[in-house]
């Protein structure tokens, strides 16, 4: 078993782009301009509430930063197969953008398709 939940975090904040923020209405725009986390993620400054410890971490060649948060007795994912996860995702300064939680139901994606961000790929592979 490799990496958990918080990669996924990670893997979203070092992921946005002022393109994102361009492709959305121009009322959304500034907010999200507000919300915008620009820098490596060891440069950042994260919220407290988050519990986030850059040097505690792993980090891949590609860049993404995870550490196991709890151990799971399922199978392993793997490439080729159907992964389902539970997320919830936060900017650096604490504030909740996406959650899976909120939906009602888990999140089910084809590992390794590139139907995801490269670091929900990478970092869901080998995590039970």
């Amino acid at each position: 078993m490799r990496r958990a939940t918080l990669c996924l975090v990670l893997a979203v904040l070092t992921g946005c782009s002022l393109d994102a923020v361009r492709s959305k209405p121009l009322g959304a725009q500034s907010k999200a301009k507000e919300n915008l986390v620009v820098g490596a993620p060891e440069t950042l400054t994260y919220a407290p509430s988050l519990n986030v410890d850059i040097d505690m971490m792993a980090r891949t060649e590609s860049g993404l930063y995870w550490k196991d948060l709890t151990e799971g007795t399922g199978a392993e994912a793997v490439r080729g197969s159907v992964a389902v996860v539970e997320y919830s995702g936060w900017l650096a300064n604490g504030n909740l953008f996406d959650s899976s939680k909120n939906a009602g139901k888990p999140f089910s994606f084809p590992l390794g398709q590139g139907r995801v961000i490269a670091g929900w790929d990478e970092g869901v592979a080998g995590m039970r």
